[in-house]
């Protein structure tokens, strides 16, 4: 019976997984974390905004029913994960504002969390409070972007993992004494992340089998860890399914980055026949010709062919599901020269790791659209302090390049690996921190697969793995250095 209570009780003993000192830092880390939340909605209430945000508020205000705008004018771009949250909130609030103080709030606990399971109080706060200060991560924790999102679920789940490697060791040792309510804290922190990773972003499908692998290795017993990995799969199966419940044109999306990529290996050709054999005439928009487009082509974005002046394609010929003449072309293009397709993929990837020499990752910061105010939906800043908004976009606008080259990944990725290197070496690296170094590099490697554009908020939830990478590796290297 006494056993049985001790599973009740508030305070975790020396044989639990999260120690006394570890929970105490966790009540400083939430503080700092409701500061900076509460900073950030003095300033950017009701969020940050770019065209995505924006086409999200229409589509959630549609399935809020908030619009007498018919279901034929909208279609199934995005995910439909962070749609549905902003939907309930409009049902909730009448607004969705109070999510980016949610997508705040997490996103510091678990990134502040994490850092003191790594790395110790000191350091996870210091850490942290460099992190909430540094633009590219303030403006996308304040902004309506799946990107914040997908950061704090990462994070979110690394935590699990990271606790669940322990209790494996504890269990190994005989003496795990973890009370109950941890443990479901920690289950329903895995839970909740891995409905944000998959239903928020696509390219999070290959982070998965990091985290299966991982909980087939670390839970025990043995029937918790198939039924992990079994609720795994069930939702990554019913998240191939929400489309399917909502009345929504179906759009190829993927079809926008093949003809990015198409129209690269015909630039790339220089052979006036291939590309006369493998045009796009038929798709282009009147006047223009596969010249054209191939001018307007760059290796940063397929933003420049479809949706910048002066547009070259045909849009919606070029993401329609039936008949599409981009997914016809493009294999057999391939399978004729797969050597452009090797060199074409080479200059991508120069773009996404910013080995480009004017490479540069664009983040939020940029004015709010006004056109979603015709729906009653407004981006523009209007919270106590929403003149500081003004000062930071200044500040932002002057120093652009310099911030956007603080955030090149091949600087990340290169510190991180020669951290854990440096680790391995003084024998002092660990399996949590080759787990975050993994998940960093799947997660990124989801763009090297299919990339839509070169920029920092799809670079941000490997930055901020590959942050507390370098900072744990770091503290424990010099740890160990210093008592050699």
């Amino acid at each position: 019976m006494r056993n049985w209570l001790a599973c009740f009780r508030l305070a975790p003993s020396d044989d639990a997984i999260v120690s006394r000192e570890e929970m105490r830092a966790f009540g400083w880390v939430t503080l700092l974390a409701a500061v900076w939340t509460l900073v950030l909605g003095l300033i950017y209430w009701p969020g940050l905004g770019l065209e995505d945000s924006a086409a999200r508020s229409i589509h959630a205000m549609q399935m809020a029913g908030e619009t007498k705008l018919t279901a034929n004018l909208f279609s199934h771009w995005f995910p439909q994960g962070l749609t549905l949250l902003m939907s309930a909130s409009l049902r909730l609030f009448d607004s969705v504002a109070p999510l980016f103080l949610l997508q705040a709030m997490w996103l510091a606990m678990n990134v502040g969390c994490l850092l003191v399971l790594l790395a110790g109080k000191r350091v996870a706060l210091a850490t942290l409070a460099v992190m909430m200060v540094y633009p590219p991560i303030f403006t996308h924790a304040a902004a309506h972007l799946a990107d914040g999102w997908t950061t704090a679920a990462l994070c979110g789940l690394a935590i699990c993992l990271v606790l669940w490697y322990r209790r494996a060791r504890r269990m190994k040792a005989g003496a795990d004494d973890t009370p109950l309510w941890v443990r479901c804290v920690i289950l329903l922190q895995f839970l909740f992340g891995l409905v944000v990773v998959l239903t928020f972003r696509s390219n999070t499908v290959t982070v998965l089998p990091i985290v299966g692998v991982c909980m087939v290795w670390f839970v025990r017993p043995w029937p918790r860890a198939v039924a992990g990995v079994a609720a795994l799969l069930g939702l990554l199966f019913l998240s191939t399914k929400i489309n399917d419940e909502i009345p929504w044109e179906r759009r190829d999306t993927v079809a926008t980055s093949l003809v990015w990529e198409y129209v690269g290996m015909l630039k790339l050709s220089e052979d006036p026949e291939l590309v006369e054999r493998y045009n796009l005439d038929a798709i282009c928009v009147k006047g223009k010709t596969i010249e054209d487009v191939i001018e307007r082509h760059n290796w940063f974005a397929h933003d420049t062919i479809m949706w910048q002046t002066p547009i070259t394609l045909r849009e919606r010929d070029v993401w329609k599901v039936e008949n599409n003449l981009v997914r016809e072309m493009y294999p057999k293009l391939v399978r004729e020269r797969p050597d452009l397709y090797v060199r074409m993929k080479l200059e991508i990837w120069k773009s996404i790791f910013g080995f480009r020499g004017n490479t540069a990752l664009a983040f939020v910061h940029s004015r709010p659209p006004t056109w979603t105010e015709q729906f009653g939906v407004s981006f523009k800043p209007t919270g106590p302090l929403a003149s500081v908004n003004e000062a930071i976009y200044k500040w932002c606008d002057r120093h652009d390049v310099a911030l956007q080259r603080t955030t090149l990944p091949f600087i990340w990725f290169g510190l991180a690996f020669v951290g854990v290197a440096l680790a391995g070496k003084t024998r002092a690296l660990t399996w949590p921190v080759v787990i975050l170094l993994l998940m960093a590099m799947a997660y990124y490697a989801g763009f090297m697969l299919i990339t839509p554009a070169v920029s920092y908020r799809y670079f941000m939830p490997s930055h901020v793995l590959l942050v507390c990478v370098i900072v744990a590796t770091a503290r424990r290297t010099l740890v160990r250095y210093m008592h050699a």
